[in-house]
């Protein structure tokens, strides 16, 4: 049975449209997930093309910034021992810039009260990882 992506895997990367003074980027999961299913190698091409495509999008003066964000994420990715590991890292980055923003925030609102900023997810204290067993006795 022929899908849509096997019809047309141009489609994975469509150029960016303007919308209302705001760029548009069409995604289709399931063609993605497809290619990466049939090639992983092709996948990991396009995700970069894709990803520089919109870097290239975004105003001249947040390039740099948005490049830089990147190799983060991508060396997150390179260190991870394994896919969950790898979307638990950048999870962790997120939050840690979401929490940097917060601070930022914060301080802009009202500068008098400042106070010691919280410390990133990476530098609390881990916790245990219990695991589970199904019912049938088998791990999950």
């Amino acid at each position: 049975m022929e899908t849509k992506a096997m019809k047309n895997e141009d489609n994975l990367s469509r150029p960016a449209t303007r919308v209302d003074n705001a760029l548009s980027f069409e995604f289709d999961f399931d063609e993605w997930r497809l290619l990466h299913d049939r090639d992983p190698e092709a996948f990991e091409c396009r995700r970069r093309q894709w990803v520089d495509q919109i870097i290239d999008s975004a105003p001249v003066e947040q390039r740099r910034r948005l490049r830089g964000l990147m190799f983060q994420v991508d060396m997150e990715r390179r260190r991870a021992a394994n896919p969950v590991d790898s979307c638990m890292r950048i999870s962790a980055l997120m939050w840690d810039r979401f929490g940097e923003l917060k601070s930022h925030l914060n301080a802009m609102a009202s500068p008098s009260d400042i106070t010691v900023a919280p410390r990133p997810l990476r530098e609390r204290p881990g916790a245990s990882v219990l695991s589970f067993r199904q019912r049938d006795g088998q791990p999950a």
